[in-house]
């Protein structure tokens, strides 16, 4: 049962948090008036990513259906809200004209235990502008050209790897030879090694790359995931980076600076410039703003992003235009004869001035990125709430803002037939023709790429070199038009690696909404200014509930932890944040001053799903209002003292079924179920069931299930009573369907059978019959004129058993145990029962019963001890200022007032773990306050059936103790230990007692 709870607890929590969590991302756009895509669970709006899809393509396929909603619209990527910009004027806006605003990109980023992720790329706020304004005269122009000679050295090295790999093999993966160029020139550069790849040196660089490149599709889910919850991955110490690739390219750079310290060496590269920034904080002497120096971690995060934004990104630039010439030859034929024009003057050299001049190669680079931009979409978060200029639409703070720039690279509206590879389209004629923010993709403003002209410049001389030296040409094996995929590999599925992509998908998305749900719920009543216990995951203040102790233990425990933080304190019941009231004087404020504002309790109700839900206890505002209007009549005086008749005439079987009980121990709960049923079936359902004389016990076993919860089903219910719209969402039931097709079915023949046969009883059935068909009782006057449906009628009748059988017979056990324990108490209420029925032939009327004062104290002191409902739950219906104090009580969030803790409270009760009914002396009532006793709540939601229940046990006490010495059985363990399992109050074992006939 153990290993069942625990599992349930897991799958309850995760689809909590998971249906909250989403649930409520998922309304963010239609709360804030923003057009936006309906989304669909889990993904969002990304469907098919990773698998059916490329993220390129849809983006591609949002923006094109989104463009004609406006400039701003929202998505959904996963369960976070996006908006999605399809305006390049509010692309402007954003990266330039109110960067401060958007200078963030929200990448993930964990310093602390994976210092390279600490990049240009990824940090925020000052601390990027810091690094910005560092390393920006590291890509000067005099730097970028001192840097080409690195690049132009490499360039025969390219033409040799081209030639032999060409011997081999008639066609060629052009990318592997790229990749290794630009590895050899970035890892130069960067971090001060020669690699040669091209000449199969250093084959571990290849691989690291490939490991950081080379994404399939389920390594892509999780990179999504760490791009959509950047404070998740942090939290739960997900890394970017393999440990590997951690570690290998740490002390790769580490070990370069202190060779170079050691030997004062100096390069001309970036590795140098970063080891000045270290050590003086400027390069080369310039003048900085910042005088603060970068520490070692910032110099490895840096040279890293170079490598890692550096190389793969200019190799598939140059693979990209590389294809696209093989398919376009007369482009290339054009390039070509520029490249050798260019180069005639310098017997065939590239320099860094004649690549800068080759006008024709600009265009086919920047075609090439129009067309494959790398860097297909850009990223920022706002910093603040951010007003669209010219529209209605808020950008809230701290939500993403998703910028498509491949879409708007191939927009008709800026580029006519933009499918087709044409360089003239980056002509001085036709750039004049175009929106500037048609184009960009190295991103535009403050935040674009710092590197992009070394990328160019690599980019640009990978080109220039092998079409000066080779005619590329398609292989048989190159599909065009080109189809983006993750990796080289094909990201179509095996069954096996769908479903492991499904379980790992479910897993990140149920790790994500539970930390997301319950860290934001555990940060209220901090970001509220009010005391709070500090919860803990998951159960929050209510730990060990259902296994280790029973909610009144923890409600008791919680008070007396709390009590000396204030009036009001905070508390976590799993992940809901409640008040928690520990002042008898809010307790009044809330159930009777000020009610209007606390009518609700909050609690699960699905009427369209399982109709008996929909009872007193559980519905709200209006609807309760109505329904407690329409049954006060039938609890007046009247009506008990004719329901009493139907009690009374029970007396006699009870007396014989204690009989056969008497002289042996026996399990006292049993026979006070079977009494109370007895009553509650007859005066709520019009039925006799005679459980006490062991016949039909259909009932009495309904009452048991009912009841009877323990384990995964008291999990289940404390999960409802947490979670009630989630409890609705999954429909999940109170009570099974065995028991509810019992009672709709017994409750309606029976309203039938009457209504037919015009059958009039003097019980709660003939009045809720009364109720259906007239709207009133006996007649009586109603400002409500609306009758009851039949559904309503079967609740109400239904919750009459629910609330009357168990806590009567509940607080009869209790009560009869307590007298076991304590004889004297016993043999005074004894006589006292005697004494009143002694003019009466030992009949115990309905005005002796009321007469009875020491049973009155008795039934009080046992209420005070064992209090069936623990605790009264109320749910704030608007903002709520508490007087005399700084506290506003939020609308919607539920106020708990531990009832049992107060009736222990030494401040009110001297010693009161002692059982002593001469606490409810009128002289010792007098001296306490009112609200330190409520047993059955105050003010106008109390409970309905209060003067029943008492009549009930006060009945069943009488007719025990005067014809019964109700003494301890040995079983019985005294002072109690609840049953920590049960959603009842019950000692563990049961109540074992012995009745001896008087």
């Amino acid at each position: 049962m153990g290993v069942l709870t625990v599992l349930l607890s897991i799958i309850i929590i995760a689809f909590t948090t998971i249906y909250v969590f989403f649930r409520r991302r998922y309304s963010f756009f239609e709360k804030e008036g923003v057009p936006y895509l309906k989304p669909t669970f889990p993904l969002g709006n990304v469907q098919g990513m990773g698998q059916k899809y490329h993220m390129i393509e849809v983006l591609m396929k949002l923006y094109d259906e989104l463009k004609g909603k406006g400039g701003v619209v929202g998505i959904y990527n996963l369960a976070e809200p996006i908006y999605l910009i399809t305006d390049v004027e509010v692309v402007k806006d954003i990266l330039v004209k109110d960067f401060n605003t958007f200078v963030n990109r929200g990448s993930y980023i964990n310093e602390k235990d994976e210092p390279l992720t600490a990049s240009l790329l990824s940090v925020e706020d000052d601390r990027w502008r810091f690094l910005r304004n560092k390393l920006s005269p590291a890509f000067t122009s005099g730097k970028l050209k001192s840097m080409y000679f690195t690049v132009s050295n490499l360039g025969n090295n390219l033409i040799s790897a081209i030639e032999r790999k060409t011997k081999i093999n008639k066609g060629i993966e052009v990318k592997n030879v790229m990749t290794r160029f630009t590895v050899d020139v970035v890892s130069s550069v960067s971090f001060g090694m020669e690699s040669d790849t091209l000449n199969d040196k250093h084959p571990e660089l290849i691989e690291y790359l490939r490991e950081l490149f080379g994404l399939d599709s389920p390594n892509i889910l999780y990179f999504l995931f760490l791009f959509a919850f950047p404070d998740v991955a942090k939290f739960l110490k997900l890394k970017f980076f393999s440990k590997r690739i951690t570690e290998y390219f740490t002390s790769v750079i580490c070990g370069n600076i202190k060779s170079r310290e050691d030997r004062n060496e100096s390069r001309n590269d970036l590795l140098n410039m970063l080891i000045q920034l270290k050590n003086k904080g400027s390069i080369d002497g310039e003048i900085s703003t910042e005088v603060k120096k970068l520490s070692l971690n910032d110099c490895l995060a840096q040279a890293f992003i170079f490598f890692f934004g550096g190389s793969d990104t200019s190799s598939t630039t140059i693979s990209y235009a590389l294809t696209e010439l093989a398919y376009n030859p007369d482009i290339q034929d054009k390039l070509r004869q520029e490249i050798i024009e260019k180069t005639k003057d310098t017997n065939g050299e590239i320099t860094y001035e004649a690549l800068h001049e080759m006008t024709y190669l600009n265009q086919v680079i920047n075609e090439t990125l129009r067309l494959h931009t790398p860097g297909f979409a850009l990223f920022r978060k706002a910093s603040e709430d951010y007003k669209v200029a010219n529209s209605n639409i808020i950008i809230r703070k701290d939500v993403k803002v998703w910028i498509p720039t491949l879409a708007f690279h191939y927009d008709e509206k800026f580029w006519k037939n933009p499918l087709k590879f044409d360089p003239t389209r980056f002509t001085q004629e036709e750039i004049a023709k175009r929106h500037n923010f048609a184009y960009f993709p190295f991103g535009e403003g403050p935040r674009n790429c710092i590197g992009m002209r070394f990328g160019l410049v690599n980019a640009k001389y990978g080109v220039a070199m092998t079409i000066k030296n080779f005619k590329v040409s398609p292989d048989a094996r190159m599909k065009y038009p080109i189809e983006y995929q993750f990796s080289r590999a094909s990201v179509t599925f095996s069954s096996e690696m769908g479903i492991l992509v499904i379980i790992f998908s479910a897993v990140l998305l149920i790790v994500t909404a539970i930390y997301l749900y319950f860290k934001k719920n555990y940060a209220f009543f901090e970001k509220e200014g009010i005391p709070y216990l500090k919860p803990t995951f998951p159960f929050g203040n209510v730990q060990g509930i259902g296994s280790k102790y029973h909610i009144s233990t923890i409600m008791t425990n919680i008070y007396h932890e709390v009590k000396d933080m204030g009036g009001i304190v905070g508390f976590f019941n799993f992940a809901e944040p409640s008040y928690f009231m520990t002042d008898i004087e809010l307790v009044k404020l809330i159930t009777v001053k000020n009610f209007n504002s606390f009518v609700n309790r909050g609690l699960f109700v699905n009427e369209e799903y399982e109709p008996l839900s929909a009872h007193l206890v559980n519905i709200e505002d209006d609807r309760w209002r109505f329904m407690r209007n329409k049954l006060s009549p039938a609890f007046t005086s009247g009506k008990l003292r004719s329901m009493y008749t139907i009690i009374s005439g029970l007396g006699d079987n009870l007396i014989k079924a204690a009989e056969k009980r008497a002289g042996k121990g026996f399990e006292v709960k049993n026979l006070m179920t079977k009494f109370t049923v007895d009553i509650v079936s007859s005066t709520s359902f019009g039925m006799e069931s005679r459980c006490l004389n062991d016949e039909n016990l259909e009932l009495y076993e309904i009452s048991r299930e009912v009841f009877g919860a323990e384990g995964v089903g008291a999990l289940k219910l404390f999960i409802m009573f947490a979670f009630p719209e989630l409890s609705k969402f999954l429909r999940l039931r109170q009570f099974s369907k065995k028991v509810t097709n019992f009672f709709i079915n017994v409750l309606s023949e029976n309203i039938k059978y009457r209504e037919e046969n015009n059958d009039d009883r003097k019980d709660f059935m003939n009045m809720l019959i009364q109720l259906k068909s007239k709207g009133s009782i006996d007649g009586e006057f109603s400002s409500e004129t609306r009758k009851l449906t039949l559904n309503e009628v079967l609740a109400q009748a239904f919750l009459f058993f629910f609330a009357g059988t168990d806590t009567s017979s509940t607080v009869s056990s209790f009560a009869l145990t307590e007298l076991a324990f304590n004889q004297d108490v016993q043999e005074r209420l004894r006589n006292e029962i005697l004494s009143m029925t002694k003019d009466t032939k030992g009949e115990v009327s309905y005005e002796t019963l009321h007469e009875m004062t020491y049973l009155n104290q008795v039934v009080n002191e046992t209420l005070r001890m064992y209090t069936p409902g623990s605790a009264t739950l109320r749910q704030a219906s608007e903002d709520f200022k508490v007087p005399n104090t700084n506290i506003t009580i939020k609308k919607g969030y539920k106020v708990w007032m531990p009832t049992l803790a107060f009736q222990f409270e030494e401040k009110y009760w001297k010693n009161p773990n002692k059982f002593d009914p001469e606490r409810f002396t009128p002289e010792e009532i007098a001296k306490r306050p009112p609200m330190a006793y409520s047993p059955f709540g105050e003010g106008p939601r109390n409970c309905i059936g209060m003067r029943f229940g008492l009549m009930n046990v006060k009945f069943a006490l009488v007719t025990i103790i005067k014809n019964f010495k109700v003494i301890p059985d040995a079983r019985m363990k005294y002072p109690f230990e609840l049953n920590p399992v049960s959603t009842q109050m019950e000692p563990k074992g049961g109540f074992w007692l012995k009745f001896q006939k008087i």
